[in-house]
């Protein structure tokens, strides 16, 4: 699975915060975790926010939101 997910990635290198392995990789946790605590799959805006709460100031673009929708789908049941 995290094999999966590292292929769908592009790190841009810069000054630019922006979604990298380790922050995918959180955010399938905490999907897991989620859905374990609660029964059900979090909401593609419930992502977005911890993902935002992770890179703090940075805005997430059209396509790190495609990118985190891909990662719901894929750890959704």
């Amino acid at each position: 699975m995290r094999n999966l997910l590292a292929e769908i990635l592009i790190t841009l290198i810069g000054k630019y915060n922006m979604l990298t392995t380790k922050i995918t990789f959180d955010l399938a946790d905490w999907i897991r975790e989620w859905r374990k605590c609660r029964n059900k799959n979090p909401s593609i805006d419930e992502c977005i926010q911890f993902v935002q709460w992770k890179l703090e100031d940075y805005k997430i673009s059209d396509s790190d939101k495609r990118i985190i929708e891909s990662i719901l789908i894929y750890e959704s049941e």
